[in-house]
């Protein structure tokens, strides 16, 4: 028999809800069958089995709260070993982490994106490692979930880094945090900030994302998954209760809301922001996007649907290639420079926000980027998101322009280094040339971690940022292929 694990579907999930079992005690399973449907702190997934057999019974009901991790299942294994000639797996808590001899695998699958599972594929991105190095235990050695877990816990997966390059045909699948064991918890500094013994710039521990369980190390292993302090399951809430006012509906968190809450409480705590904005003219932009609607006409051609939005998401794409100290993030004794450019877009649905990945910004030229923002827009709020369209931004674009906000400033989604915040454009007056002209004006505002990103590299995003927005018929050209991707490294940050 074999324990089936609620699986980590999110960067930041920690927990998930059982909405629907597809598969009933004494239903047949077969590996890849979708046994239910899991709602998250960002979309509604379905949950695929990873053995083969007879579902023996079902731990959690439907309706129901289940930690990452907690065992969801029992399947009989032995039934499928059985009718294939083969052993049955032992039996164990991680039973799910099990792999058969490779002997038993059976023909090899040639490398590719196809022979890792998209479970596997998203729990290796969580645990940092490469799932294109493993032994797979699927069918012709497709590397399912547990490969990589049994391949964390033995330490025997290479570690992926940020900048790993894939290419644009497939994703990158980022490490949501620092392999590096940090030496106390950050909550709680030693000593006083006001008298560091050595720069705030180089702490000795990195920033982590707290992670929902502890994971053990092997012994003698520096390179696999470390412990990491889970953090206070009420970390997001008062440390006193608060009484309920008179005439007042009491809501209880949604798992969205609760992510919301620890995560954005964790980026205030461990990154110290700084904010810079400038104004930029937008009257130039806002023509353009009107002559494009009506080149278009009545019918759906390539400018029918394009936004203000999309006009911004294709300048901020190649502001980070000129400017790429703002696509990267602050890694304890290192400043990781994502290679990709990979766009979070804040997307506000029913029950909070969402972000939803624009991969490979810089290599989409600006119909591309309407249709595929407007693909990801609908379906963030139909919950329908894939577990790989929620992770790997590094960085994020928040506009509060469509509700007449004139300007704000983002907390910074952890682990990333920046989010830009959009402003309404505005009817203002401007001068130029001496004559007093009244023109379309928004303010934009970056978000800042002062460990990855300093004063004079937002200055150098924002400036390359307003240019292509005042001068916008750039934004319509196509990109160049063979340029496509992050700029030449430049020089670490020097602080100030």
């Amino acid at each position: 028999m074999a324990n089936f694990l609620m699986p980590k579907l999110s960067d930041s999930m920690e927990e998930g809800r059982i909405l629907r079992w597809l598969k009933q005690p004494g239903d047949s399973v077969a590996i890849g069958d979708v046994l239910l449907e899991v709602e998250t702190d960002k979309a509604d997934m379905e949950v695929e089995a990873t053995w083969a057999g007879v579902l023996l019974s079902q731990s959690v009901a439907e309706g129901s709260n289940a930690a990452v991790g907690a065992v969801l299942a029992t399947i009989d294994a032995a039934a499928a070993s059985a009718s294939a000639g083969r052993t049955p797996p032992p039996t164990s808590v991680l039973g799910s982490l099990t792999q058969p001899p490779a002997s038993e695998r059976g023909m090899v699958l040639p490398p590719g994106p196809h022979r890792v599972s998209p479970l596997a594929r998203a729990r290796a991105a969580d645990l940092g490692l490469d799932p294109a190095v493993l032994e797979g235990s699927g069918p012709g050695g497709r590397v399912l979930q547990r490969d990589v877990e049994a391949a964390a816990l033995s330490g025997a997966g290479a570690r992926r880094p940020l900048v790993e390059v894939p290419g644009p045909a497939h994703a990158l699948a980022e490490p949501t945090r620092p392999l590096a064991e940090p030496t106390r918890p950050l909550a709680a500094p030693t000593r006083p900030l006001a008298a560091p013994t050595r720069p705030l710039a180089a702490p000795t521990q990195p920033s982590t994302n707290m992670t929902p369980a502890e994971a053990p190390t092997p012994p003698g292993n520096k390179g696999g998954v470390v412990r990491v302090a889970r953090p206070p399951a009420d970390a997001a809430l008062p440390s006193e209760p608060i009484a309920t006012l008179a005439g007042s509906e009491r809501v209880p968190l949604s798992p969205m809301r609760a992510s919301i809450a620890r995560r954005m409480v964790q980026s205030k705590r461990e990154a110290p922001h700084f904010y810079a904005e400038v104004t930029a003219d937008l009257g130039e932009l806002l023509r353009l996007r009107e002559a494009l609607r009506r080149s278009a006409g009545a019918g759906a051609g390539a400018g029918s649907g394009v936004t203000l939005n999309h006009f911004i998401l294709r300048a901020v794409a190649g502001a980070l290639r000129e400017q790429p100290a703002l696509n990267s993030r602050f890694a304890g004794e290192a400043i990781e420079t994502a290679h990709e450019i990979n766009i979070g877009i804040a997307t506000a649905v029913t029950e909070g926000l969402v972000l939803p990945v624009l991969r490979h910004a810089d290599t989409l030229d600006l119909f591309e980027i309407a249709e595929r923002a407007q693909d990801l827009a609908r379906r963030a709020r139909e919950r329908k998101l894939r577990s790989e369209e929620l992770s790997g931004a590094t960085f994020s674009v928040s506009n509060l322009g469509m509700y007449g906000v004139e300007r704000f400033a983002a907390i910074i989604n952890p682990p990333q280094a920046a989010i830009l915040a959009i402003g309404a454009a505005l009817e203002k007056t401007v001068v130029r040339e001496g004559r007093i002209e009244i023109s379309k004006l928004a303010v934009l505002t970056v978000s800042c971690d002062h460990r990855a990103v300093d004063g004079a590299q937002a200055g150098q995003f924002l400036a390359a940022l307003r240019s292509r927005l005042e001068e916008p018929v750039g934004l319509l050209l196509p990109v160049p292929r063979e340029s496509a991707g992050i700029a030449p490294l430049g020089t670490e940050p020097s602080g100030g």
